[in-house]
């Protein structure tokens, strides 16, 4: 499904920070235990569509609640409604 909200693509900002390996990051990989992956997708959420509604906020919203209570409780079947977080914030916004 292709749908166009309107997003447009950032311009370049010369003032951004490239990423660079520092001598603080050596030193901390170093002398703690850091392993290279880490697999959280037993946690995640099934992946959501917003559809036409452009309710991207309140599916991130809704999703994030899901993984944060199944890092609690692995065996929790939670779903959060999107929908609602959505009518919720459009009735603040009045």
């Amino acid at each position: 499904m292709d749908v166009n909200l309107g997003a447009l693509k950032d311009i370049e900002d010369t003032r951004d920070y490239i990423f660079k390996d520092t001598r603080i990051s050596k030193i901390a990989k170093a002398t703690a235990y850091m392993p290279d992956y880490v697999d959280w997708s037993m946690y995640s959420p099934p992946v959501k569509d917003q559809k036409y509604i452009g309710s991207c906020v309140a599916q991130a919203c809704a999703s994030a609640r899901e993984f944060l209570v199944r890092t609690l409780d692995p065996n929790s079947q939670a779903q959060y409604s999107p929908l609602f977080i959505y009518l919720k914030a459009r009735q603040a916004m009045g």
